[in-house]
């Protein structure tokens, strides 16, 4: 979950020495240790340490993440508001002149705003300016003497306010205007987006874009993150940092923070800091509670994570990614599974209209985007290179289109996350335009991809394209490859066919280097493949791109999911013939080849024959699947 921070009318402050402490060069003032469950990863509270050398820098800046620190947009409900109200012993004055108390919504008083106001957070500010801005026991109030408090501001003074976030400009100044306001925006040091810097985090590049900016050195500035990506990119800027955790990376090992937190609305240091650098900004009176209320409401709604599939659209590539589907499901997702409308109307002819394939079940529905290829009701895979360059070129909008319909309605669950097929990157632009997270899913081999990786060598090294077909007679194909790292003992004829032509406009050569390099800018990539059956290449992999996970293979996975719903999801596109078992019943155990080949062959009986020929000669019986 994202972190919202509570900058309270009255600032919690025990001590000036707890401002910008976060720093190891400056001290703290005692904190509260926050309690741990066994739900709850241990907080690493910030150590009491003081430092004087003169080679060291004073901190002068203080550097905010995005995503995941400051902004949550889930959608408010009035429970969530109210039990944040609760937690926090939120009170407002029922009337100007009457006392303080507990703050509630009622339902018809809720319904009566809902209709009057849109939007959460201008929900709020609209009844606090209405009925008076809150008050809050939360923590301890601050000294009120003058002179502490002049003290405190002549401390903070010059001091600077940063945010850096990977997520693009327009995605994250819509959310920081709407979160504190176009004014307080303005009023940053620096911003800086994923827009600004060539490279995305773990490069430090944004952090020392920004320090750069703020005339600063690393060690004079402090960043707050909430992933071990940030945290690389702000040490590896020479900056500290402090985490406060999400759902999502709360198991990921923060050793080099100098402090970890699960929020930060109780912690004092933190919170004064923030609060004070508005005071010295002379914006003395002003705070963000909604921030908070988001906080409070993403840790209080019981809505499904909501998980979006995007395979490409041909039976290989379903089959994988819809398995992955039915085991997020069985975890507790809401699924969308997300076919084109060609591949639609195959299901519903495959598996009939009132199939769960193709109705969905409570929790798992199915969308369509189209493909951008003529309307065809063939029964047939598509032309994959036509499919191929069609798709690149023209499922993005419709796709954006899709999230925004699922963002809209009150049915399903705000789209947490998307996982799309390695061959559909435009999912990636889509999630970077929605402020989606997005992880591609590779269907096919680590070595077809380390491979596809290295066309583009192959024709900065002159190999492709061929200068004429006497490549595939003439040894050409078995000239050895010994520069792919992880591929020891490789041969031309062992990378991905796609090469094999003399066409240096090739669609596929084109499409599949293309987009293996697109997979580079996910945030994550997931292998149907395990560790030690391709452990050289995904050492490889790793050391060019470290966010990989192997979990394959996933029909193994998928068998320990016992739920008869789940398991009656069948993408296959193609209608089941059972008059082969009478004939596979007639053969003996272990003596039939499978190929399952025609999908992809159709008609063409002169390839088929070429392919069969091996099995033919042993005069074994062929099981051609479809």
């Amino acid at each position: 979950m994202a972190t919202m921070l509570l900058v309270p009318p009255h600032p919690p402050l025990s001590s000036p020495n707890s401002l910008f402490s976060l720093h190891p060069l400056l001290r703290l003032s005692p904190l509260r240790s926050s309690t741990t469950t066994a739900n709850t990863r241990a907080v690493r509270p910030l150590s009491v340490s003081s430092a004087s050398s003169s080679s060291s820098s004073a901190l002068q800046a203080l550097i905010f993440d995005c995503d995941g620190v400051i902004l949550e947009s889930e959608h408010l409900h009035r429970q969530a508001y109210n039990d944040a109200f609760s937690h926090f012993n939120v009170r407002c004055p029922s009337s100007p002149s009457s006392s303080y108390q507990p703050l509630n919504w009622d339902s018809h008083f809720y319904d009566h705003l809902q209709n009057r106001i849109g939007g959460g957070k201008p929900k709020m500010r609209w009844y606090f300016k209405e009925h008076g801005w809150p008050s809050s026991t939360i923590s301890e109030t601050p000294p009120e003497d003058d002179a502490d408090r002049a003290m405190l501001i002549d401390t903070l003074q010059g001091k600077k306010l940063a945010v850096c976030s990977a997520a693009t400009k327009s995605s994250v100044v819509l959310c920081l205007e709407n979160l504190i306001g176009i004014e307080r925006f303005k009023s940053l040091d620096c911003f800086l987006a994923g827009d600004d810097v060539k490279e995305k985090k773990p490069d430090p590049s944004i952090y020392l874009t920004a320090a750069k900016k703020l005339g600063l050195s690393g060690k004079e500035c402090l960043v707050v993150e909430d992933s071990i990506i940030g945290l690389q990119a702000a040490t590896s800027a020479g900056m500290s940092c402090v985490i406060t955790y999400t759902s999502s990376t709360s198991n990921q090992d923060f050793k080099d923070a100098i402090a970890i937190y699960p929020d930060l609305s109780n912690q004092q240091a933190m919170v004064t800091a923030l609060w004070w650098v508005k005071v010295a900004k002379e914006m003395v009176g002003v705070y963000c509670l909604e921030l908070l209320c988001c906080k409070m409401v993403s840790e209080l709604e019981t809505r499904k994570p909501h998980v979006v599939c995007v395979p490409y659209p041909s039976q290989g590539h379903v089959t994988p990614l819809m398995l992955l589907a039915q085991l997020l499901y069985s975890r507790g997702f809401h699924v969308t599974f997300v076919n084109t409308e060609f591949n639609h109307r195959r299901l519903v002819r495959s598996k009939g209209p009132d199939s769960d394939s193709v109705k969905g079940l409570p929790g798992f529905r199915f969308e369509t985007i189209p493909d951008g290829l003529p309307p065809s009701d063939s029964d047939a895979t598509q032309d994959v290179p036509a499919l191929c360059d069609s798709v690149r070129k023209n499922c993005l909008v419709p796709f954006i289109d899709l999230l925004h319909r699922l963002n809209s309605t009150s049915e399903v669950p705000r789209v947490s996350c998307i996982v799309s097929d390695g061959v559909m990157s435009f999912a990636i632009e889509a999630a970077k335009e929605m402020g989606i997270p997005e992880v591609q899913l590779w269907t096919a081999s680590a070595c077809s991809f380390m491979g596809y990786l290295h066309y583009r060598e192959l024709i900065r090294r002159g190999i492709f394209p061929f200068k004429d077909e006497n490549f595939m007679s003439d040894g050409t194909l078995d000239t050895p490859i010994d520069w792919i790292p992880g591929m020891r003992n490789i041969r031309l004829k062992d990378l991905p066919s796609h090469l094999r032509t003399t066409n240096p406009n090739a669609i596929m050569f084109d499409f599949m280097g293309e987009e293996a390099q697109n997979c580079l800018k996910a945030p994550a990539i997931i292998f149907n493949t395990f560790d030690a059956f391709e452990q050289e290449v995904l050492e490889a992999i790793v050391s060019k791109f470290p966010r990989i996970y192997t979990i394959g293979p996933l029909p193994l996975l998928c068998k320990h999911v016992n739920d008869s719903q789940v398991n009656s999801l069948n993408s296959s596109l193609w209608k089941e013939d059972s008059r082969c078992l009478e004939w596979l019943d007639q053969r003996e155990h272990d003596s039939v080849v499978y190929c399952e080949l025609w999908k992809y062959y159709g008609d063409d009986r002169g390839t088929l024959e070429r392919i069969c020929l091996g099995p033919c000669k042993q005069q074994a019986p062929i099981f051609m699947g479809c």
